[in-house]
């Protein structure tokens, strides 16, 4: 693997060093599981580090383009479980009160 890539072509499939640093596991599971209709996904942990072994699971899919579609995804994943920890709060007030009791429904035809 180079010292600029974070994964390498192997056995007919990608595999894939996450930096545990930056990606926690549900972002790394979330991601790996995008990737299950198309490809054989195995997420391990070697030396304390995620692992994602990526096989497509037809001779059709470019495993080079496997790779850098799970880094994106990986990265999109991320982003979401930060935004959800910022924002979280906020979307269960809004849930909360689009799915309130409408009291006064009904009210103002009784008038």
């Amino acid at each position: 693997m180079s010292d600029n890539s974070l994964h390498r072509i192997e056995n007919g499939g990608v595999v894939v060093e996450v930096d545990p640093a930056f990606f926690c596991s549900d972002a790394i599971v979330r991601a790996a599981h995008l990737f299950t209709d198309t490809c054989h996904v195995q997420v391990e942990s070697a030396s304390g580090k995620p692992v994602v072994r990526i096989v497509p699971k037809t001779d059709d899919v470019a495993v080079e383009e496997v790779a850098k579609d799970f880094h994106n995804e990986l990265l999109d994943q991320q982003l979401r479980i930060r935004l959800q920890a910022q924002t979280g709060d906020i979307q269960k007030m809004i849930i909360a009160e689009a799915f309130a009791p409408l009291e006064h429904l009904g009210q103002e035809q009784q008038v």
